[in-house]
């Protein structure tokens, strides 16, 4: 089994500025404005795995909103998870261009070596996954599977030889995190995972039965001694 994994920035990520860009992301003409990229600040990175057992990022991405959300809390979406897509920075303006270079990923191929995404870009994606979540928690699946539907979910087939059955088997590996958070999406939709907030600590969690409320026992020992105090 080939899991996916997405590359994290353990120094952080931050607002950089910059003029003479190409067009919005919506757009593709040149104009003389300025774009705000999410970039990495440079520290050491670290790989995790985004659709190993207890990480909602779906959830997670789905609580932001950008009329409500200000940078500082799309920055610390990023600090927890990384950015959503790796973009390549380009311009036709000499000097403008971040100092990327390039390096070959095992699995995903040329890659940048430093980490950029448009924070346009950012709130393009996040939104048609606030819709479907929000469709979710009104019980509206077949709402959510049409939001779905119409994402351009970006996979890479991967062929692994197994040596006890003498055959290859294809799997399907997300490419970036906006596709690992559609597929959690499909997931929730289709029954295979049923995620719930924790009634303490308010953490999204996969319960092991259908009545479980908390996380952990910590969790509910924390929430009966609230109960005990009359703070809940």
């Amino acid at each position: 089994m080939i899991e996916f994994r997405w590359r994290l920035d353990q120094g952080g990520y931050q607002v950089v500025v910059r003029k003479g860009e190409l067009g919005l992301f919506s757009g593709q003409e040149p104009y003389s404005g300025e774009v705000r990229w999410l970039m990495q600040v440079g520290g050491p990175e670290k790989e995790y795995q985004p659709l190993g057992n207890g990480i909602a990022v779906h959830r997670k991405l789905a609580e932001l909103n950008e009329n409500d959300s200000g940078e500082n809390d799309v920055l610390s979406f990023c600090n927890e998870f990384g950015l959503l897509s790796h973009d390549w920075p380009d311009s036709k303006h000499p000097g403008e261009m971040f100092p990327f270079g390039l390096k070959i990923d095992p699995k995903l191929g040329v890659q940048p070596n430093r980490q950029a995404m448009r924070l346009d870009k950012f709130w393009y994606l996040q939104e048609p996954v606030r819709v479907a979540v929000k469709c979710l928690d009104e019980g509206d699946k077949f709402g959510a599977a049409s939001v779905f539907n119409h994402q351009a979910v970006t996979q890479q087939a991967w062929l692994q030889y197994h040596r006890l059955s003498g055959k290859f088997e294809k799997q399907f590996i997300p490419v970036d995190l906006i596709s690992a958070v559609w597929m959690q999406v499909e997931q929730e939709i289709s029954g295979q995972r049923n995620w719930k907030r924790c009634q303490n600590c308010q953490t999204w969690f996969l319960p092991q039965t259908k009545r479980a409320v908390y996380c952990r026992k910590a969790c509910k020992v924390a929430w009966h001694r609230k109960q005990k105090k009359g703070e809940v």
